[in-house]
């Protein structure tokens, strides 16, 4: 239940820290992910932004998979 009342701010928190790995940590992976899919000449444009895609969603799944656990765990040793 507490989780449940807990999600728009787990989103909110989750969409912050997923914004802060791609601008630091990850940018320089992402940019150069970006330039190997724009200089495939045998990638199309529809299968070079589903590969992207599916990065950007890795890690946002990622962060949330990360956030929610260690929310959990935080919660679970307090009861």
């Amino acid at each position: 239940m507490l989780m449940k009342w807990l999600e728009p701010v787990i989103e909110v928190n989750c969409d912050g820290i997923n914004d802060a790995i791609m601008n630091d940590e990850n940018k320089k992976l992402y940019e150069e992910l970006i330039s190997i899919l724009r200089h495939d000449k045998y990638l199309s444009v529809d299968n070079s932004s589903e590969i992207e895609n599916i990065f950007l969603l890795a890690i946002r799944n990622a962060v949330i998979i990360s956030y929610t656990t260690g929310l959990r765990d935080g919660i679970n040793i307090y009861k």
